[in-house]
C-alpha cells in the first residue's frame, strides 16, 4: 500500500466534458478511493478526487524505483539514453513539421533529475526544467549545469509566447485538475509551438490486463494504471486528445507506443531471445492503440 496521507476532496465533474454522467469502476481501491468513467467521453478517474502535499508524496513514492536508482548510480549511462530520446523524438517531430528546424527554447515540466534537459542543451536548445521535488535534481543539475525551478509553472512567471516546445512526460496522471496546467502551459508558448504528453495509456492492452488480474505492485492497489492517491487520471490518446482540443489546442497527432520502441524509452526493450517477438506484439497493439503509452501532440494555435 502506498504511505502517503492525503484528503479527499468534494466530488468533482468530469475534467473533459464537465458532467456526471459517470459509472463506477472499481470501489474501494487502496482501502478508499473509487475510480469511475465518463459515459460520454470515456475518461477514468478517481472521484472524490484525493488531494495532499504533491511534492512529499511523489518522492515518498518514486524515491525507491530503479529509475532513480540508475540516475544516481550511473548518470552518464542515463544520459547516453536521454541523449537517444530526446536525438529520435527531435527527428519525429520535425518529420511531421511541428518543430523548427533550428532548435529553440524547451521546457520540461516534471524533468526529475534533468537528463532530458541535459541531452537537449547538448542539441543546441535554451532548455529550462521545472521539477517540484529538489532532491530529484540536487547532484546532477550542478554536474550539467541545468537550470531547474522547484515550483509550478503557474509560479515561474515565464513571459507569454516563450517556448518552442513544452514537453510533460508522466505527469499528468497526477494531477486532479488538469486543464490548469494546460492553461499556463498554453500561455508561455509560442503560437505554433508544441506541447507532446506522454502519459500511461488506461485503455493499452496491459492496462486492461491488470484490470481483469486486480494486480498490485509497489505502490499499492491498481486499476489498470491508476494507483490513487498517486495516479489519480487514466487516459488514453482519444481523451487526451478531447482535453487538449477542449483547452484551445489543435492535435495534430494522438496515438499509443510502447516501452522499448525506437522512439519511446528504447532502454526498456527486453534483451535476447524474446526482444523481437515482444517488439512485434508492442507493435501490433500500437497500431491498434492499445499501446501501454498515449502520446498526443498539441499546437498552440
Amino acid at each position: 500500500m502506498t504511505n502517503v496521507e492525503t484528503v479527499i476532496e468534494n466530488m468533482i465533474l468530469c475534467p473533459i466534458c464537465e458532467t456526471k454522467d459517470e459509472k463506477v469502476c472499481k470501489e474501494g481501491v487502496n482501502g478508499v478511493y473509487r475510480i469511475v468513467r465518463c459515459r460520454q467521453c470515456g475518461l477514468t478517474y478517481t472521484n472524490p478526487m484525493p488531494v495532499g502535499d504533491t511534492a512529499e508524496s511523489y518522492h515518498d513514492v518514486y524515491d525507491g524505483w530503479d529509475y532513480h536508482d540508475l540516475f544516481r548510480s550511473d548518470p552518464e549511462a542515463a544520459l547516453e539514453m536521454a541523449r537517444h530520446e530526446m536525438r529520435q523524438q527531435s527527428v519525429f517531430w520535425r518529420s511531421h513539421k511541428l518543430l523548427p528546424v533550428n532548435p529553440g527554447r524547451f521546457l520540461d515540466v516534471g524533468c526529475g533529475a534533468g537528463h532530458i534537459l541535459a541531452a537537449a542543451k547538448e542539441e543546441g536548445w535554451e532548455a529550462i526544467g521545472l521539477e517540484i521535488d529538489e532532491e530529484a535534481f540536487a547532484s546532477t543539475a550542478k554536474i550539467w549545469d541545468l537550470d531547474i525551478r522547484p515550483v509550478f509553472l503557474s509560479k515561474a512567471d515565464f513571459p507569454q509566447g516563450h517556448f518552442d516546445w513544452v514537453r510533460a512526460r508522466y505527469v499528468f496522471e497526477h494531477l486532479p485538475h488538469p486543464s490548469s496546467l494546460l492553461s499556463d502551459i498554453f500561455n508561455v508558448l509560442k503560437p505554433g509551438g508544441i506541447l507532446t504528453i506522454d502519459v500511461p495509456n488506461q485503455q493499452g492492452f496491459f492496462s486492461q490486463l491488470r484490470m481483469l488480474m486486480g494486480k498490485e505492485q509497489g505502490l499499492g492497489q491498481i486499476y489498470g494504471y491508476m494507483d490513487p492517491p498517486i495516479h489519480v487520471m487514466g487516459y488514453s490518446p482519444k481523451t487526451m486528445k478531447q482535453l487538449l482540443e477542449k483547452n484551445g489546442f489543435e492535435v495534430d497527432l494522438s496515438f499509443s507506443t510502447y516501452p522499448g520502441s525506437s522512439t519511446w524509452r528504447p532502454e526498456c526493450a527486453p534483451k535476447g531471445r524474446w526482444r523481437k517477438i515482444y517488439m512485434i506484439i508492442q507493435w501490433l497493439l500500437s497500431l491498434a492503440k492499445l499501446g501501454s503509452i498515449s502520446v498526443t501532440c498539441g499546437r498552440k494555435p
